[in-house]
């Protein structure tokens, strides 16, 4: 077995981040949480309510029948944590200590990402160091969490499998197939990465216009297999909610609590505006009689139209609203001084990266990384900002911010002592 930088082997690294990441999040977990205020929304609530044998509904301030309010995956996976160990102090530490244990696993993942993206390990060793002590994150790390986590880990084997199979070109039809039910279980977690497929395919078919009717195929095939997995759970939503919806039914609410006049860029300025109070039907119970009177999908199409005619008479209200929120994601807040210039200085250091990806070479892996950032985001430039919306596509901006301080590293001082990883890839 080769062995790397400081007699310590690929594997040993992803050891040590692991257990640095463990230690540092159930620390903070152990001092900022109590059970007697839990955190809990509405993907707990449902949880609980399919523990209970009421099924796949509770989402609101009263009973409204079936809901799509959150994704089936997360909520089914908590569901079987209430559902072994009841709906208390017990149930709800093993919940955080899972949340814990993958984003754990996210950051012990990246030094074999970076290889599989092609770039050098020492890239995924900064990275994983620095997301395992740092969680920068927080709480969203620990308990305010849903899906995200484990969106990370479906986003890093998506793009590692594309890199490896050079975006399709002469590939098996079957392994397109696979490919896209990795991307259906993705799009059942997340469903804001339904853009970043759109991206990648785009992206993948620009790459290949000289071979283009292959390209074509294997990502027919690859929609095609989403398409297959998503099916289920659609059928699911029609029959039960009465229409046609893709994954979650929510995106109604949240645009009109998000813009409005009253609205903030962010999700606490809109609950100290008293928005929540006022208008989310897991809170208020008018607004959840209307659910129930109205049907979710209905209730959430004219919060829909309402919040679309409000950005249309305040242009530039929303747009000054929107570029907060790409503030926020990109920059994180200054009201939190603490972790403002830790994200600030990321992005800084990842567009040098992307340069250095650029000048090194390294087309396919900047691309990709491109495509992600382009699109992911989108969703969350038009609703409020949460710090957990950040968190799936987060490490691809480690790796490239690594990437930048090894490249500005080696260049000022070519020393091995500096770069104490092989560049090329060692496997």
């Amino acid at each position: 077995m080769k062995r790397i930088g400081l007699s310590l082997t690929k594997r040993q690294w992803m050891a040590i981040i692991f257990i640095l990441a463990i230690g540092a999040r159930m620390s903070l977990a152990l001092v900022t949480y109590s059970p007697r205020y839990a955190y809990t929304g509405e993907a707990e609530w449902i949880a609980k309510s399919i523990a209970l044998g009421h099924g796949f509904s509770g989402a609101y301030a009263i009973p409204t029948g079936p809901t799509a309010h959150c994704g089936p995956f997360y909520v089914t996976l908590t569901a079987l944590i209430y559902s072994v160990l009841g709906v208390g102090s017990t149930a709800e530490w093993v919940r955080i200590g899972l949340l814990i244990l993958v984003n754990a696993l996210a950051c012990a993942l990246l030094p074999a990402v970076a290889l599989a993206l092609d770039l050098p390990l020492s890239c995924g060793i900064g990275a994983g160091l620095a997301a395992a002590i740092i969680p920068m994150h927080r709480t969203a790390e620990i308990f305010h969490a849903w899906d995200e986590p484990y969106a990370a880990l479906g986003l890093m084997a998506a793009l590692a499998l594309l890199c490896r199979w050079n975006w399709f070109l002469r590939q098996p039809l079957r392994s397109a197939l696979l490919y896209g039910v990795l991307w259906g279980i993705l799009l059942h977690i997340s469903p804001p990465m339904l853009l970043v497929l759109a991206g990648l395919s785009a992206l993948g078919l620009w790459i290949a216009r000289h071979e283009m009717t292959g390209a074509i195929r294997s990502w027919v095939a690859v929609w095609l297999a989403a398409v297959i997995v998503l099916i289920p759970w659609t059928l699911r939503n029609r029959a039960q909610l009465g229409g046609w919806i893709f994954m979650r039914s929510n995106l109604g609410i949240e645009l009109d609590m998000s813009n409005s006049d009253r609205s903030g860029p962010t999700s606490d300025d809109n609950t100290k505006a008293g928005l929540y109070r006022e208008t989310h039907p897991s809170i208020n119970v008018r607004e959840a009689q209307s659910v129930r009177d109205m049907g979710e999908i209905r209730y959430n199409r004219n919060r829909q139209a309402r919040a679309i005619d409000w950005m249309r008479r305040h242009p530039g209200r929303f747009i000054e609203l929107t570029l907060a929120r790409v503030r926020l994601f990109w920059l994180g807040s200054w009201g939190d001084p603490e972790t403002a210039w830790l994200f600030a200085l990321a992005t800084l250091l990842a567009g040098i990266g992307a340069w250095f990806l650029w000048r090194d070479g390294r087309h396919q892996v900047l691309w990709m990384f491109a495509a992600v950032w382009a699109c992911y985001p989108i969703t969350y430039y038009v609703v409020q900002h949460l710090p957990r919306y950040r968190v799936p596509i987060w490490w691809t901006v480690l790796l490239a911010a690594a990437y930048g301080v090894r490249s500005i590293m080696v260049r000022r001082i070519p020393s091995p002592a500096y770069d104490p990883v092989v560049a090329q890839s060692v496997r």
